[in-house]
């Protein structure tokens, strides 16, 4: 009896222990394919940011003109492009690290810290832009020559303008190249 006893138990944990790696293995394979598709999405929202960004004024800014008649379009896709390039950096630094087990994981995880902050400073800055142009342009607190000139003074300072944005795209940049070293270490 001790015998059919102990291979009761040895059967049943066997059998946990199987449902548990299934278990395991849906969940990866699920978290794995919402990460493809974020990635996927994330790539078709550059696209169509590059193709639908409003275009400047004259001067190669935008102006009071190109923003009052494209407001909250003007709005909505720059807010959208500075949330969707956090989820893009999140999604592909996460798929990087999941594919550096072992060998590669030290710049891997460096690439991924360094691209999700400079994330973070790339939406920062694109979200400030929206927000100080749509304002500018559309608060019934300033008439137009008021926005006119508020939004030249914004242009004249390209520096503050895009200092975070540029730095973010930097660090994302650097920071994909490094987990592009923790992939090719990794083999």
């Amino acid at each position: 009896a001790s015998k059919r006893e102990d291979d009761q138990v040895t059967s049943a944990a066997d059998s946990a222990a199987a449902r548990a790696a299934d278990d395991g293995s849906a969940r990866r394979r699920a978290q794995v394919g919402l990460l493809f598709v974020a990635i996927v999405l994330m790539a078709v929202a550059t696209m169509l940011v590059s193709i639908l960004f409003p275009a400047v004024g004259d001067t190669g800014w935008f102006s009071y003109s190109s923003v009052r008649s494209t407001g909250p379009f003007f709005w909505t896709l720059l807010t959208l492009a500075a949330a969707h390039i956090v989820v893009a950096a999140v999604a592909g630094a996460l798929a990087a690290l999941l594919l550096v087990p072992e060998r590669g994981w030290r710049w891997a995880t460096a690439g991924a810290a360094l691209g999700i902050t400079g994330a973070g400073f790339y939406a920062l800055g694109v979200g400030g832009w929206a927000m100080v142009y749509y304002f500018a342009a559309h608060s019934p607190a300033l008439d137009a020559p008021t926005a006119t000139a508020f939004i030249e003074s914004v242009n004249a300072d390209a520096f503050r303008v895009f200092a975070a944005p540029v730095t973010g795209a930097l660090a994302i940049g650097l920071g994909t190249f490094l987990m592009a070293v923790g992939l090719w270490r990794a083999g």
